[in-house]
């Protein structure tokens, strides 16, 4: 039995992979097909965009955070219920953390899936066939069911395109037209999530009509055949414990596999620390990240919510914090020298905003003889108001020791990390709690 499978793959970043895997995710939805999206690498944004065109959860897959027969049964898990899967690719084709490894081209061998190119002709015309040609044949062991051109000027324009793909042996499935109404917004500044979700869903919808128009989608899927994947859903079982997880326009950047396991050990249940008043009873409370420094007055203002965190502290209860959870439980919230809101202050670390520079990085933590992955990605910086214990040791993806502070003690787990611990429950021992 055969399924159309396909990763969406740039030769660099900027290409419109995006633009173009949310519009195929929207096209084929409303033509009636089940469509499962998944994100290749640690990204978090791109997963919501996924959901909210598609309506289905999309899925992080990454060589480096997970183990390779894990992520192949995470991607057969979801694919069971779907008639056709599309993965995102991550920067160009084979960029990874180490050469090309944890790259687009390294998941798309391991899943075995063919390649669509989403090549930015916008500066190119006939001169795009060595670029192909060049990827093409790199690696013989990747398939390249075909490239979608994007940015397109004109007919003409996409009669040489689709000329030179031609003579270079390579399926020619369409192209989106050159389009100021494309224009996605910023990833990570400006607009809160909830707005950039309204203004991206507009785009998705204009993309889908564009590549409805313009590409041909009856190939698509028919050079995107594969057998990979196929076979029954996992069977959940589900543990005693009760887990809070934030979860809103503050706190929003999980990992589904994350979600899936913690549903393993236990029993959850959602808050706002944005809007409610108090906590689920709870064993856990896990704070992931997300855009606190958008909300940090309304943070600060829900007094019920930060005492109802502290109380569960003090009942020696236990607390999983990552990056924008570090910063709502620690003392206090910096967003410039004039305005500096009070968190939780169960940590006395000050973060703030003032001078934004970008941490970016796979990690490795090693705690309690074991070695734990996951990923940084934040622009705030912290200051210790006092100096607080730190615990284990923290490598990059080349195994080079960097500093990224983990926070250990007292049942609270808190850093900058997005952990992934979807393959591996016994992450939760490091808070002693009976899974």
């Amino acid at each position: 039995m055969y399924k159309p499978q396909l990763i969406v793959a740039a030769p660099s970043s900027g290409s419109g992979k995006t633009m173009v895997t949310c519009g195929l995710l929207r096209a084929l939805s409303k033509k009636g097909f089940r469509v499962q999206p998944y994100k290749c690498g640690p990204d978090y944004i791109d997963p919501i965009y996924h959901k909210k065109v598609s309506g289905k959860q999309s899925v992080n897959l990454d060589l480096f955070m997970m183990a390779e027969s894990h992520l192949k049964e995470v991607y057969a898990n979801y694919l069971v219920e779907a008639d056709i899967a599309v993965v995102e690719g991550v920067m160009g084709l084979f960029d990874g953390a180490v050469k090309d490894q944890g790259s687009t081209a390294e998941l798309a061998k391991v899943l075995n899936l063919p390649i669509i190119l989403v090549v930015n002709a916008k500066a190119t015309a006939y001169s795009v066939a060595p670029l192909l040609k060049g990827f093409k044949e790199f690696n013989p062991d990747l398939e390249f069911a075909g490239v979608i051109f994007n940015q397109v000027g004109s007919e003409n324009h996409y009669r040489i395109l689709k000329e030179a793909a031609e003579d270079i042996g390579i399926n020619c499935l369409g192209y989106l037209p050159f389009s100021e109404a494309l224009k996605a917004p910023s990833r990570h500044l400006g607009l809160h999530l909830d707005e950039k979700l309204v203004r991206f869903n507009q785009l998705a919808e204009k993309a889908a009509e564009l590549i409805d128009k313009h590409v041909d989608l009856s190939q698509l899927m028919k050079v995107s055949q594969s057998t990979f994947g196929l076979g029954s859903p996992k069977v959940l079982k589900r543990g005693a414990l009760k887990i809070a997880v934030a979860k809103d326009e503050a706190f929003c950047f999980t990992y589904a596999e994350n979600l899936r396991c913690l549903e393993e050990i236990g029993q959850l249940s959602f808050f706002s620390p944005l809007k409610d008043k108090y906590l689920p009873n709870a064993d856990l409370v896990y704070l992931p990240g997300g855009y606190p420094e958008q909300f940090a007055d309304q943070l600060a203002g829900n007094h019920e919510m930060r005492k109802a965190i502290l109380d569960h502290h003090e009942k020696g209860k236990a607390i999983l914090a990552e990056c924008g959870g570090l910063m709502y439980i620690g003392k206090e919230l910096e967003l410039n020298e004039e305005e500096v809101f009070p968190m939780c202050d169960l940590l006395p670390l000050r973060t703030s905003m003032k001078d934004k520079r970008l941490h970016l990085g796979y990690r490795s933590v090693s705690l309690k003889n074991q070695v734990f992955k996951g990923h940084e990605f934040h622009f705030s910086d912290f200051e210790e108001l006092k100096a607080i214990q730190k615990s284990g040791e923290v490598k990059d993806a080349k195994g080079q020791v960097v500093d990224m502070p983990v926070f250990y003690q007292d049942n609270i787990l808190a850093s900058y990390m997005h952990w992934y611990w979807g393959e591996n429950p016994s992450f939760f021992d490091l808070l002693n709690l009976n899974t």
